[in-house]
Parts: C-alpha cells; structure tokens; sequence
C-alpha cells in the first residue's frame, strides 16, 4: 500500500490558524487536515511464465593424445665397420669324380669318370696304389676311363684318380667269390733217382687254370721222409697253364711218397700223390 505524505500547504494552515486562531485553531487545523489516504495497492504484476529450457548434454572433453617424439634422422650413414674382401682371383673349380660300383668281383669293368681336373691333363686310376688305367682329359677337364678289377684277396681295397694335382678317392669292396677252377693236371718225377748229394733231379708240377682272369695260387711240395721241402707261389694265366720245375737231390734210397698241394687265399684247391724210387 502507497501512503501519501502531508504536503506544504498543509503545513501553512497549521500554521497560519496558530496565528489568528491559538492554540485551538491549531487542534482545529490539524484535525481539518484530512489523513493521508491510502490508496489501493495495485495488483502484483504476473510473474512471467517459465518455458522450460532443455539443459544442454554435457559434451566429454576429448582425451589429449600425445604428440609423438620426434626420430632424428642423421644426415650421413656411419661408414661400415665390416671390410669387403675383394678376391684378386677366382678360385679354382672343386673336381668331382663318380664311379660306377663300389663293388665287385675279380675281372669285374668298372668305369671311372670325372671333371673339373686339370684342362688336357692325364688322368691315372689307381687300385691299390697301383696304376690300372690312364685317360686324357679334354678342355674342361672332363674324363672318362675303365679298368678291369685285378686279381687280389676280397675285401676293401682303394680306387684314387688323380692328376697330379686334384685327387678323388672310392673305396671298393671285391666280394668273395667261388674257389677258382684250378687244378694240379700232372706231376712228373725223376725215375732213375738216386741217392747221391752231388746229383739233383728235376720234377715238373703243371697247374690248370679254367677261368676267364688270372689265377694266383700257392703250392706246397711234400715228402714221407723229410716233410715240407718245397714250396712257392706262381700266377696261372687265364685258360692256360703253368709248369713249375724244380730240381733236387735225394739222400735216402727207397720208395718216397711225394705230395703236392695248390692253395688260393689259404683255401687247398687241389693236391696230387704219388711214389718215387731212390736207387741207393
């Protein structure tokens, strides 16, 4: 409520009764003067009305990344340590040599071949240590060559080709083979020995060899009154024979019984008997 103060006319009144009138003038003035009206309060203005606004959703803050550290670069290449060795020459080519067993039998062919030996060098095949076929090679140093496996003992034995310069070794194994097809064909003995040490006669053993290759045997010569007396070794060549003449003196008079044996590799193939007359 708005109340209205009392203005300055009012006050005039007042007064002026107060100076014609007294003090009685002065009640009446005052209560002349009307009070202060109270005017009506005027209605309170509405309020206005709220539109309800939607909040915003919160926005997340993004995640800073981190910046990558930066990767120096340098300018030049650190020289290697490691030095390159430069060869002044080529290196040789290796050989290389085949053959065509690494087994056999005695009389068995076997071909050797190879390359990368000398340029036009002769090649030698070796058995044993022993040369058993040459070849020449041609400008690149390619060969080819047979050799024909010896007459020996079964077991290992060592093939080398060789130029003198480059070498290939092979081990070759000669398998057992069946005793060989020799045998004793005759013995022919003194008939009018006698028993004088000053007078030798002579004996021929003869040995036989049926077989395609060389045979080397051994022979053992036997008698009744004084044992082993003689005894050799001899090669009968392939399909032929060999005749053995020894001479000898005879110091006991009377029938002697005379043995000859043949052998191969420690193995009897063959043995003859027979009895010669000493004339005392």
């Amino acid at each position: 409520m708005i109340v209205r103060r009392r203005s300055y006319f009012d006050l005039f009144i007042v007064l002026l009764c107060v100076t014609m009138l007294g003090v009685g003038g002065a009640i009446y003035a005052i209560n002349y003067i009307p009070n202060p009206i109270s005017e009506p309060e005027p209605p309170p203005a509405p309020a206005p009305a709220l539109t309800p606004t939607q909040s915003p959703t919160p926005t997340q803050s993004p995640t800073p990344t981190l910046s990558p550290t930066p990767t120096l670069t340098p300018t030049t290449s650190a020289p290697s340590l490691t030095p390159t060795l430069t060869p002044t020459t080529s290196a040789p080519s290796p050989t290389t040599a085949t053959i065509s067993a690494t087994s056999g039998a005695v009389g068995d062919s076997i071909v050797v071949g190879g390359a990368g030996f000398e340029a036009n060098g002769t090649i030698a095949i070796k058995y044993d240590g022993e040369t058993v076929a040459t070849a020449t090679a041609d400008g690149n140093g390619i060969f080819w060559a047979a050799f024909t496996v010896p007459a020996g003992k079964s077991g290992d034995h060592v093939v080398i080709v060789t130029d003198g310069t480059n070498m290939e070794r092979f081990n070759f194994t000669v398998e057992p083979t069946p005793l060989p097809d020799v045998e004793i064909q005759s013995v022919i003995l003194p008939s009018d020995a006698r028993n004088l040490m000053w007078v030798t006669y002579y004996t021929t053993l003869k040995i036989v060899n049926n077989e395609s290759v060389d045979i080397t045997v051994d022979w053992q010569a036997h008698s009744s009154a004084t044992g082993n007396f003689d005894s050799g070794t001899v090669i009968v060549p392939k399909r032929s024979y060999k005749e053995i003449k020894r001479y000898y003196s005879y110091d006991t008079a009377g029938q002697l019984q005379i043995i000859y044996k043949i052998f191969y590799e420690g193995t009897e193939l063959d043995s003859w008997s027979g009895t010669m007359v000493v004339v005392p």
